[in-house]
């Protein structure tokens, strides 16, 4: 596939975090690599309202947010939009305990998983990862 700079039109994206902050900087991250960022949700019923409204191209998806976490979006997108593929990349903190979690995602229809960067990890690690998967 292309490199997002050089397609006609970049690939539409909607970012979901209850974290302010994890919106902020994926948004900035994906905006840096070429992506346009058309939505940003604080949970899971907004994140499925934009995504009706918006139509995106691909989605950023935290699996632990308040009312519908993530498992709840994929399956509700998946129930209304059957023939519907949107690659969904799950942005979240991941770890053992989380494992299941994770393998849920996958099954209800998830594209990939990234995790978000550690306290002191470098940044660029884990904006190459999320754009290569996003794209």
């Amino acid at each position: 596939m292309l490199p997002v700079a050089q397609t006609a039109t970049p690939v539409r994206v909607l970012v979901a975090d209850d974290s302010s902050f994890m919106r902020r900087m994926l948004a900035q991250a994906l905006a840096k690599q070429g992506f346009e960022v058309v939505g940003e949700a604080c949970d899971g019923d907004e994140a499925l309202a934009l995504f009706e409204d918006l139509r995106p191209d691909a989605m950023t998806l935290d699996l632990a947010m308040p009312g519908l976490d993530g498992i709840g979006v994929l399956k509700r997108m998946r129930a209304a939009h059957p023939g519907r593929h949107l690659p969904v990349i799950v942005v979240s903190a991941f770890s053992p305990a989380h494992g299941a979690r994770a393998v849920d995602a996958l099954a209800e229809g998830a594209f990939d998983l990234v995790a978000k960067p550690a306290l002191g990890e470098p940044l660029e690690h884990f904006v190459e990862a999320l754009r290569d998967k996003v794209i």
